[in-house]
């Protein structure tokens, strides 16, 4: 979608291009006729359709994400513990 005038919007999906008020947007989108190609798996389908809840290809590239994630946590996690450590070591433990 792309904003046209400030406060219109007009869909971008093939067969659609309609304009719509901004804040009508989600309603359009429940009800575009339009179709647009999924870019994870390259199936073309309806707007309509909500295609990404069921896309291998977007659920596989959404996992990678979290798992990235993860990784980031335990290694900022580790880094914390490992301060503590080292902080506890010279102190004979936790006040």
């Amino acid at each position: 979608m792309k904003c046209f005038n400030g406060m219109t919007v007009i869909c971008t999906a093939e067969q659609c291009n309609e304009k719509f008020p901004y804040n009508k947007r989600m309603d359009h989108l429940n009800e575009c006729k339009g179709i647009y190609e999924c870019k994870f798996c390259d199936a073309k389908t309806q707007v309509k359709d909500n295609h990404k809840n069921e896309c291998i290809g977007y659920l596989q590239e959404k996992l990678k994400k979290m798992e990235l994630l993860i990784q980031k946590n335990k290694e900022t996690l580790k880094k914390k513990h490992d301060y503590l450590d080292r902080y506890n070591d010279g102190y004979g433990g936790y006040y």
